[in-house]
């Protein structure tokens, strides 16, 4: 999970703008409408499957929801993959500039 440091208003900022930007990135999008609208088509199907089948109007709501679920599921896996590596890399150069300059022998071996 993504620890985000309490005290720091200007980092909230930045995860805030980042984690935006990563979710209506064009990338992101192409991934996370796809999904939402076979999972949401077939979560339609079974959850409004007795209105259809008894000429009942459709419950609006769920409709939305059965859409919207699955497009939040999806930008957030995206999304926290994208924040993990973020994570990562900085943990990289802070371990990398803690140490002596100089990358660990055990790499060249």
């Amino acid at each position: 999970m993504t620890k985000i440091h309490s005290g720091r208003s200007a980092s909230k900022k930045n995860v805030l703008t980042l984690s935006l930007g990563v979710v209506f990135s064009t990338d992101t999008l192409k991934k996370s409408v796809p999904t939402a609208l076979v999972v949401g088509t077939f979560l339609n199907g079974i959850n409004q499957f007795p209105h259809l089948l008894n000429h009942q109007p459709l419950v609006w709501s769920k409709v939305v929801l059965n859409y919207l679920v699955p497009f939040l599921v999806s930008s957030w896996s995206i999304l926290s993959t994208r924040l993990s590596k973020e994570e990562q890399s900085a943990g990289k150069k802070e371990s990398f500039k803690a140490g002596s300059g100089e990358a660990s022998d055990n790499q060249d071996k």
